[in-house]
């Protein structure tokens, strides 16, 4: 299912996983890491397909849509081009 919606390379390099055994049965725990670039969800909350972008609010996510995607956009950007900018001085 996290493959279904997250894709190959998240479930691969982005979690933990480490099973617990007990009589009454099992748990699984799973450590998610920080991913160093953004995770595009692959499925809306019905299943279907198409990809969209998430951000953290407080407790909450927001999907980014229109204004603020492109907000957001450019704010990665232009980090990344100062950080680039950076390396070469």
């Amino acid at each position: 299912m996290i493959k279904d919606y997250f894709g190959d390379s998240f479930s691969a390099s982005l979690l933990e996983k480490e099973f617990l055994k007990f009589p009454e049965g099992d748990i699984l725990i799973v450590k998610v890491n920080r991913c160093p670039s953004e995770v595009f969800l692959l499925r809306d909350e019905r299943g279907n397909r198409g990809e969209c972008i998430y951000v953290r609010n407080l407790s909450s996510s927001i999907k980014l849509k229109g204004v603020e995607l492109a907000k957001f956009i450019k704010t990665r950007l232009s980090a990344q081009l100062q950080q680039y900018s950076g390396l070469t001085d």
